[in-house]
């Protein structure tokens, strides 16, 4: 996990309308859960997920999940791998029962709503940038989101 915790995929939150971003210390909490074992396999996810080997990510991630199914950093994980597949449906599925899971993320709230942004669920955007928008990290881009999602831009 020290290499996970380490990396940093994306400096700063994504742009409204872009793909989301993983951003591994606000993964961090959650990953702490795992075994030791479970956490070197993160660690060489993420790397394959820099190298853009994302069906083996995605491959990895889903067996972690299945053994840690409510484990919210591994599903946002798992959901960015499937939107780099485009596997928006599965990408979704993923973001949003990470959303649901744990103590309340503001990370993992902007997570959902750009991945339902870019799956077309306007209504599950909306609902996500409403949290957000009063958010000190995330609320300008969510207010941004929302007047995309208003104006049909992707």
């Amino acid at each position: 996990m020290r290499i996970a915790l380490a990396l940093l995929l994306a400096a700063a939150p994504s742009a409204a309308a872009t793909m989301p971003q993983l951003e591994m210390p606000s993964l961090a909490d959650s990953l702490r859960t795992l075994k030791a074992e479970e956490q070197r396999i993160v660690d060489e996810t993420v790397q394959l997920i820099q190298k853009k080997e994302h069906t083996l990510a995605f491959l990895a991630l889903s067996r972690l999940v299945k053994s840690n199914p409510k484990n919210s950093s591994l599903r946002v994980l798992r959901s960015y791998a499937a939107l780099q597949l485009a596997n928006l449906a599965g990408a979704l599925e993923d973001a949003r029962i990470a959303e649901g899971s744990g103590a309340p993320s503001a990370y993992r709230c902007w997570f959902l709503a750009q991945v339902a942004f870019l799956a077309g669920n306007a209504k599950m955007c909306r609902r996500e940038v409403a949290h957000l928008e009063a958010d000190s990290t995330y609320g300008s881009q969510a207010v941004k989101l929302r007047q995309n999602l208003e104006t049909g831009k992707r």
